[in-house]
Formats: structure tokens, sequence, C-alpha cells
């Protein structure tokens, strides 16, 4: 019974998918990688910004504070 239920479905499926539709959507897929690719490397840039940024805040708070204890 199962394997009547597997024949089924593949017969369905090979019917629902064209090859046509698969490259689509290969086509579509790609294009979406590429868009996530470019949102990635912008949200790398701005945490990598950030990164710097919040080093140097320290490194500014550091020195006030041992100026504080040391002079």
């Amino acid at each position: 019974m199962v394997t009547a239920f597997k024949g089924a479905q593949d017969a369905q499926l090979k019917e629902l998918v064209t090859g046509g539709d698969m490259v689509t959507l290969r086509g579509d897929l790609r294009e979406l990688e590429s868009r996530l690719d470019r949102r990635i490397d912008a949200v790398i840039g701005e945490l990598t910004l950030i990164k710097w940024m919040l080093g140097l805040l320290l490194g500014g708070v550091t020195a006030i504070i041992l100026k504080t204890f040391f002079t």
C-alpha cells in the first residue's frame, strides 16, 4: 500500500512541476540569494563601524578614569 501511495504521489509531482518551472525557480532563488548577500554585506559593514565606535568610546572612558585616579 505504501509503494502504491508513493508511486501515485510521484506521478502527481511530475505533472505539477515542469522543467521550465524549475529553471524559473532556480533563477528566482539566485536573485534572492544575491539580494540577501548585499543586505548581509551592508549589515556586516554597519556592525564593523559600531565595533570601532564602541572601542573608541571605551578607550576614551578608560582614559578619563585613569586620569582621574592617577593625577
